[in-house]
């Protein structure tokens, strides 16, 4: 199984310029179409001009990712910025699914995981972004090993705002 990957980050203090920027350094550092596209950026950036930006250089590559309270990367963490993942792969076939409402988290685990199953019924892993300010992440999570099994492997973290507690 191969799987690369590469990062990108931007510091422009324009949301289009900085989603552009970053998902750009991203794509050339991988040089192979990518089949997921993961973005993580602070608030201080009109998140929908960000989002222009990076599909401005992605087109329609599958893409998932969440507001913070700060960025990661491989030469540490920064603020105020963006950061695009770019990842390749023949051996991973990647399906994304939403769940709009958080008002019961228990159930919206539940209905993300069946949707998941639909998508894809081998599914191995799963990826979860749960809106903190909406609801218990946990109780997300418990939904989901309700309907995969409490052993299925869920890895994530919870969208931030810099600590406002208004908005991801």
């Amino acid at each position: 199984m191969s799987i690369h990957s590469y990062s990108g980050k931007s510091h422009e203090v324009d949301a289009h310029a900085a989603g552009k920027e970053a998902a750009q350094k991203a794509l050339d550092g991988l040089k192979e179409k990518p089949q997921l596209i993961i973005v993580f950026s602070s608030v201080v950036h009109d998140q929908e001009k960000m989002l222009a930006g990076v599909r401005e250089v992605t087109g329609e590559t599958p893409l998932m990712g969440s507001s913070t309270a700060g960025e990661i990367m491989t030469e540490g963490p920064s603020k105020k910025s963006v950061v695009v993942m770019a990842i390749a792969t023949d051996d991973v076939r990647f399906q994304l699914a939403c769940i709009e409402s958080m008002h019961d988290p228990l159930a919206a685990g539940k209905a993300l995981s069946e949707e998941l199953k639909k998508l894809s019924p081998k599914g191995t892993f799963a990826m979860i972004m749960p809106d903190g300010l909406a609801g218990n992440g946990a109780d997300v999570v418990r939904g989901m090993q309700t309907v995969l099994g409490e052993t299925f492997p869920i890895v994530g973290g919870t969208p931030g705002d810099d600590f406002m507690f208004k908005k991801t």
